[in-house]
Formats: structure tokens, sequence, C-alpha cells
């Protein structure tokens, strides 16, 4: 248990002329102010500014990735989905591997819906679609 200031300079065995002393020297010590952190500025956009705003999103729409993107500009992930959301880009997702796919197909064939399917695989709806599309998975008619 941590004492008091008084208890521990009763422990000392200071006098209390000792002590007054002391405290007008302390007086006297200027305190050393530690500066404040600079501001970080929140708004990504104003943070990097326009230009590097566009380089940001010429490098994704390129091919690299989100990640990618981020650590070469020092923004966060969630920082370039966003840019690229808001200057009317559409985010990538990862390509379903084969293995997967042909999974969905088997999954499917056993009569299953495509939202079934998904569902059973925890992958988008519409991206199942799509590579099942891309796959050349026969579809059947949607039942309505």
């Amino acid at each position: 248990m941590a004492l008091s200031y008084f208890a521990r300079a009763e422990e000392s065995e200071k006098t209390p002329e000792q002590l007054q002393q002391l405290i007008e020297m302390m007086a006297d010590t200027p305190i050393p102010i530690t500066p404040r952190p600079t501001l970080r500025i929140h708004k990504v956009e104003r943070r990097i500014g326009q230009e590097q705003v566009g380089a940001l999103l010429a490098r994704y729409n390129e091919g690299a990735s989100a990640k990618t993107v981020a650590a070469e500009f020092e923004v966060s992930i969630s920082s370039v989905t966003r840019l690229v959301q808001k200057h009317g880009g559409r985010m990538r997702g990862k390509p379903l591997d084969d293995v997967t796919v042909a999974r969905a197909a088997a999954l499917y064939a056993t009569g299953l819906s495509v939202q079934h399917v998904a569902r059973e695989l925890s992958i988008p709806k519409t991206s199942l679609l799509r590579a099942m599309k891309e796959a050349e998975v026969p579809l059947r008619a949607p039942k309505h």
C-alpha cells in the first residue's frame, strides 16, 4: 500500500525545516513539460491529399490488393475500401478456388438451390453464382 506524502516524510526522519527547504528548492526547479503529440487528421483524403488519393485509386484499379495499397500509402485497409467505394469503384473479392466451385456444383447437382449451397459453404450467393457461371456449371431455371 502506498504511503501518503506526509507518512513518508515522517519515516524519512527529516526535520520540518529540512522538509521546508526541500519544498522551496523544488519550487524553483522548473517542471519539464512534455510536448503534446501532433494532431492527426482523421479524414484520409485530407491527410494524404487528392493527388495521393488519385494514385491510390489507380494502384487499386491496376490490380493491387486493398492490403497492398494500404501498406504502400500508409493507410488502413478500411480507408482504401472506403475511398474506392466513394469514388465509384467496386471492391474485388477473392475469386473462389476450383475446389470450392466443384464442391458447390456437387451440392447444387443434389437438388439444393444456389442460396442453400451458398449458405452451406458460407459464401455470398452472388459470388457463388458468378463463379458457377464462369465455371460453366449448368444452372436450373429459377422457380417462381
